[in-house]
């Protein structure tokens, strides 16, 4: 993991300057019936693997309400240790089917998910316990990881679906060392990527991503991972 210790302290230094997208930016209103009504401003960035970007896709009440929620009930994430001293990750989150929801939040959880079904043209299940918010404070970090598990015959992370809550002032960027790839938080972004190939089921190990580390403020995100197994009814069977 050399390569990817040196990619990822380039790209997160003060100094890299991100390229910017030659791909295409569109309004997405084609996998749902309700996206041609209110369909999604959609950024590209990468094609194979995919990798985009949708912008203004979480209004700021729904935020304000994920706060509520949320803030109070955090606790400090696992840190894990990779060899002697390097902290894997640095947060504090909540998994939100933890909580005791009333009526409107639960509504609020299912409008998300069916956004999320939206924009990823996938299966959601809504009993799903898939959906964590974080949240990473001064020097708050992931360093580069695979979200797919790769366990053999078990159910696996096929996609991601990132939200970012507010804006960073400086830092807590999401990166790809892999595709050169740098996502600025920014609120009512979401990055969404396939961690699995969607034909072939095959892992996708470009998908390899973490966090910056977080230099001025703070940084508040919903991480809502999407299932293989829910998809056998729209996705060919693999033999």
């Amino acid at each position: 993991m050399q390569e990817a210790d040196e990619k990822y302290t380039r790209l997160c230094g003060a100094s890299h300057k991100p390229k910017p997208s030659r791909l295409i930016c569109n309004y997405k209103m084609d996998s749902s019936p309700f996206l041609r009504l209110a369909p999604l401003k959609m950024e590209m960035l990468s094609m194979d693997p995919y990798v985009v970007v949708f912008h203004e896709a979480i209004y700021d009440s729904e935020i304000d309400e994920l706060r509520r929620l949320c803030e109070s009930r955090l606790s400090r994430t696992e840190i894990a240790k990779q060899g002697k001293n390097k902290s894997i990750r640095s947060s504090s989150g909540v998994w939100i089917f933890e909580l005791d929801l009333n009526r409107q939040q639960l509504e609020l959880l299912e409008r998300i998910r069916r956004r999320v079904a939206d924009m990823s043209g996938l299966l959601i299940d809504f009993n799903s316990q898939e959906v964590q918010y974080m949240e990473y404070v001064f020097g708050g970090h992931y360093y580069p990881h695979w979200d797919f598990k790769g366990i053999p015959h078990l159910e696996d992370r096929i996609a991601t679906v990132l939200f970012y809550l507010n804006d960073v002032a400086r830092g807590g960027a999401t990166i790809f060392p892999d595709l050169e790839l740098l996502v600025q938080p920014e609120r009512g972004k979401v990055l969404h990527w396939h961690n699995m190939d969607l034909g072939t089921y095959d892992l996708e190990k470009r998908s390899l991503h973490g966090a910056c580390p977080v230099i001025m403020g703070k940084k508040e995100v919903i991480s809502h991972w999407i299932r293989d197994w829910d998809q056998m009814f729209i996705r060919p069977c693999i033999a």
